[in-house]
């Protein structure tokens, strides 16, 4: 864990216990997909894609995202739970985190009373963590063959985990989190991820003050001070870099919902942009595709899609009156790794009322 996301999550568990919790594999379900290169993951694209998938209605949803690849735990609901912001930690992330220091395959068992939680991990990453009831004391070969030939593991490490080792690996795995990783476990209602940020900004100076203190507590001479607060610069900068990417998605999307309600302020009698997409997401989810990028100026959009078949996705949005035009915008292609069709469309929006024209 980095020294800020350390900082961090200490000062929110003595200050708000409440606000910090951990997801066992009984309290969600797990899944873990492939991306299309250059997706931009975030909440809104999580909740657009991958929502329908939870066994759950109306999930909540806590993500870790890389280029290629997004695990996502879908939050059982429960009537106990309180509303408000919280940081969900996944148990299933930190055992795995917390097991291996390589990019080897594993295959940890806990036992728990009359069941057994299951880690499966490949290549050092979680690939998949459930809960079963249990039968037998030993995990049976035809249960790990199952597993091995389902996640293509290479001689797994099978691991009996009982609660002292259970306790120490979620401990490690805690540690070898970063700032970034816990943004996409921020839950709130309203703000999204980056309710999380504005917390850790207004609790900078306040890690500051805690480092300067230290470091002054710690002066033996004027020279051991000085290389006190030259090392605590240094740790400063480092921890400006890690946050400039986050802080500059959150401008980003404040710019975006500030575009949003001036147009729909200004430009009343237009169908507006905020329907256009939600007009965009309904038809794409229609046909099983997925929502790549959007970008919508005054009355045109455009937007990129992943799907089987661009052609009944334009027939689906040529039906629809309130848009005066539907075409492509370029050449339609076969996405190499999804093997689907990958197609940009360009679309001008009229007013609310008025008929689509003959093209």
């Amino acid at each position: 864990m980095s020294k800020l996301a350390a900082v961090v999550l200490s000062f929110i568990k003595n200050r708000w216990p409440d606000r910090i919790s951990y997801l066992s594999s009984e309290e969600c379900s797990f899944i873990s997909r492939s991306v299309p290169e250059g997706t931009k993951v975030n909440s809104s694209l999580v909740k657009l894609n991958y929502n329908v998938l939870s066994p759950f209605p109306a999930p909540e949803t806590v993500y870790l995202a890389s280029d290629t690849k997004i695990l996502l735990w879908f939050l059982r609901p429960r009537p106990d739970q309180t509303g408000g912001g919280r940081i969900v930690l996944p148990e299933g992330l930190l055992l795995a985190k917390g097991y291996l220091a390589d990019t080897s395959d594993a295959v940890l068992i806990c036992r728990k009373e009359s069941q057994s939680e299951f880690i499966i991990v490949k290549n050092g990453t979680l690939v998949s963590q459930f809960v079963k009831l249990d039968h037998n004391q030993e995990m049976s070969s035809a249960l790990l063959a199952l597993l091995c030939r389902e996640h293509s593991l290479v001689s797994p490490d099978v691991q009996q985990i009982d609660d002292v080792e259970r306790s120490g690996l979620l401990s490690r795995g805690l540690t070898r989190l970063s700032l970034k990783e816990i943004s996409g476990f921020w839950l709130s209602g309203i703000k999204g991820n980056y309710e999380f940020l504005e917390l850790a900004g207004k609790l900078l100076p306040a890690i500051l003050l805690v480092i300067l203190l230290y470091s002054s507590i710690q002066i033996g001479g004027a020279w051991f001070y000085k290389q006190k607060i030259t090392s605590s610069r240094q740790t400063l900068e480092s921890l400006q870099v890690e946050l400039d990417p986050l802080l500059k998605q959150r401008h980003m999307e404040e710019k975006e919902v500030d575009f949003w309600s001036t147009f729909i302020e200004n430009e009343t009698n237009t169908l507006s942009l905020v329907a256009a997409y939600q007009l965009v997401a309904e038809a794409v989810l229609a046909v099983d595709g997925e929502l790549i990028r959007w970008n919508g100026v005054k009355n045109s959009v455009t937007f990129m899609v992943l799907l089987d078949d661009a052609a009944l996705l334009m027939n689906t949005l040529r039906q629809d009156a309130r848009l005066l035009s539907v075409r492509f915008d370029g050449a339609v292609r076969k996405d190499r790794k999804t093997d689907r069709e990958r197609a940009t469309f360009r679309l001008e929006l009229g007013a609310v009322s008025m008929l689509r024209k003959d093209e």
